[in-house]
């Protein structure tokens, strides 16, 4: 099977995403290149077996298939010979020292075929990195993904795999990255953004909800309660910090519940403005000076047991 490798979506905070174009004096311009949050053009990063102190070597492979593999990388040790086996529980082994066994990872991305020897070879060192997310069957999700550099999942996943729920964002890893670090409430809070009768419930699992937001980021084209698209509402939830989105919390809540009304274009709550769209309300109750008006709200909603 072949595995893309991908980088796991850190940003950096100078760098945005496009392309890197030549201008001529004629007028003409070509793109010579192209960059990302995650990486500038024509970075790589080289990735080698990762091992402790007390001897551990991190790979996720019996003894007898790692026998087999090592002659296959022809490497030799400093007396020319070849190194014919290495053992897992040892990494002060010859093979594990070697210089030439790495991995470079473009900033486009990798490809392995786990059918080949090395790819076999480095799915399983990926399996037992820290900093490698291997989404296959019956792989389970760190619980701290901000350690995660890069994420690898099949090229083609199979029925139930995100890729082929969404044709747009099948190779936006931010996307995917951001799906895999959000908290089942905030998965529910954007679903819960779409005018139509609720799509999960409590017993709906994760991967489920994951589907169900790329299908609407590929399909649902009305604006939704915020006067966003769907994609614009998705893009701004993930960037917000726990505060911000405890707000919007809030503000759907006392939407639905009628506490927040509209008058013209504006919307209010107790008699104080909010705005002439719901972003803004949510952007009016962050305030310092709104700060007794949100407390209200809040109080208000537990009290009609919403909250």
């Amino acid at each position: 099977m072949i595995f893309k490798i991908k980088f796991a979506g850190q940003t950096h905070a100078d760098l945005g995403s496009g392309e890197i174009v030549r201008k001529f004096t004629d007028g003409k311009e070509k793109v010579e290149g192209v960059y990302s949050k995650t990486h500038g053009p024509d970075t790589m990063s080289t990735v080698r077996v990762k091992t402790n102190g007390s001897n551990k070597v991190y790979i996720d492979i019996e003894q007898e298939e790692l026998t087999k593999i090592v002659p296959l990388f022809g490497l030799v040790n400093r007396d020319e010979k070849l190194i014919m086996d290495a053992n897992k529980k040892f990494a002060l082994d010859d093979f594990w020292l070697n210089n030439e066994l790495m991995f470079d990872i473009k900033h486009s991305g990798a490809t392995i075929n786990d059918e080949d020897f090395e790819g076999k070879f480095w799915l399983s060192v990926f399996k037992a990195d820290p900093e490698f997310y291997v989404d296959v069957p019956g792989s389970k999700r760190p619980e701290n993904m901000t350690k995660v550099r890069f994420i690898v999942v099949p090229e083609k996943l199979d029925t139930g795999g995100l890729s082929e729920i969404s044709k747009n964002y099948v190779d936006n890893y931010d996307v995917y990255r951001a799906l895999i670090n959000m908290p089942r409430t905030t998965k529910m809070y954007i679903l819960d953004a779409i005018d139509k009768p609720k799509e999960y419930n409590n017993e709906t699992d994760d991967k489920e909800l994951d589907k169900l937001i790329l299908g609407h980021l590929d399909n649902y084209k009305s604006r939704i309660y915020t006067n966003e698209t769907f994609k614009d509402f998705f893009a701004r939830t993930i960037a917000l910090n726990p505060a911000a989105l405890e707000i919007g919390f809030l503000v759907k809540l006392a939407l639905n519940a009628g506490m927040i009304t509209k008058n013209g274009d504006q919307w209010y709550y107790e008699g104080n403005t909010l705005g002439i769209s719901i972003k803004d309300a949510e952007d009016v109750l962050a305030r310092k000076d709104y700060k007794k008006v949100l407390a209200s709200m809040l109080s208000e909603l537990k009290e009609k047991g919403l909250y």
